[in-house]
Formats: C-alpha cells, structure tokens, sequence
C-alpha cells in the first residue's frame, strides 16, 4: 500500500513540476500556444521514458560486473591460502 501512495504522490510531483515549467515557458513567451505546450510536455515525457529504458537495459553494466568477479578471485585466492 505504501508503495502505491509513493508512486501516486511521484506522479502528482511530476505533473506539478511539468505544469509549472510550462506555465514558465508561456509567462516568458517562449510557448504561447496550448497545443504547443501540451505537445511540448507530451514529447519531454516520451523523450524522459526512452532514456529510462536506455539505462534500463545497461543495468548489468551498473552492476560493475568486471570488478564483482575481479573482487571474487581476489576473495578465493585468500581463502585458499587461509588468510580470512
């Protein structure tokens, strides 16, 4: 249940925080039109959930795997003369 509290009150932050970048753009006169601005909001989204994705299938690499096996070797040669 807390999980799902977390994830409404994240996505009421996130749609605050596009409307107010958006309320910017249009106070500054850089985005004027409202079709623009809900288009505007719509591809920031997209793009946002393509670079998640990115980094969602690199998430071995984040895992350091190099280092995990380079540790464990370091780790079984010292057990294997005694010293731990």
């Amino acid at each position: 249940m807390a999980g799902v509290i977390a994830a409404v009150l994240l996505s009421v932050a996130w749609l605050g925080f596009l409307a107010t970048a958006l309320l910017a753009l249009s106070r500054y006169g850089i985005l004027t039109d409202n079709i623009l601005q809900i288009l505007f909001a719509v591809t920031f989204n997209l793009l946002l959930v393509l670079v998640l994705g990115v980094i969602r299938n690199k998430d071995y690499y984040l895992r350091f795997p190099a280092t995990i096996r380079s540790l464990q070797s370091m780790l079984s040669a010292f057990q294997a003369r005694g010293e731990m």
